[in-house]
């Protein structure tokens, strides 16, 4: 009998951070928001095979959550303010330091997402650190 089995499914990571940091009303709502998070971007995208994928927006979510305009802006300000997601030129993206779906984030990514949070510093690797202080200067 084997020791381990393997589950097969879609795999979001949910980091530490997001249990702490988001209130527990708003952390179901970001839980089901994941599952339009870009591999390697983090960033909220309505994908398709063969097409090119399409950012998401608020009033997106608003519809997918099924939730109203003001508490779309209640949740998407609270996420903000926490530092759980980013708009980045026009775009949202998860904060890899509260959830990620793939195991790697485009460093381009993360050069745009430090400034917003400089605690994601703290998450890196020291080989990786040094590499984002070295292309920061």
């Amino acid at each position: 009998m084997p020791e381990k089995v393997a589950i097969d499914s879609n795999f979001i990571k949910i980091h530490e951070r997001a249990l702490n940091d988001i209130e527990s009303k708003k952390l179901g709502h970001f839980i089901r928001m994941l599952d339009f998070l870009e591999y390697e971007t983090n960033r909220f995208t309505k994908r398709a095979v063969g097409l090119s994928p399409i950012p998401l927006g608020r009033e997106d979510f608003e519809n997918i959550l099924g939730l109203g305009d003001r508490t779309i802006g209640t949740l998407f300000r609270h996420l903000i303010e926490v530092y759980a997601i980013f708009k980045i030129e026009g775009f949202y993206f998860c904060n890899p330091t509260f959830a990620m779906r793939s195991k790697f984030i485009l460093t381009e990514v993360i050069l745009r997402m430090l400034p917003l949070d400089p605690s994601i510093n703290k998450y890196l690797k020291s080989n990786d650190k040094r590499l984002i202080r070295y292309l920061s200067k």
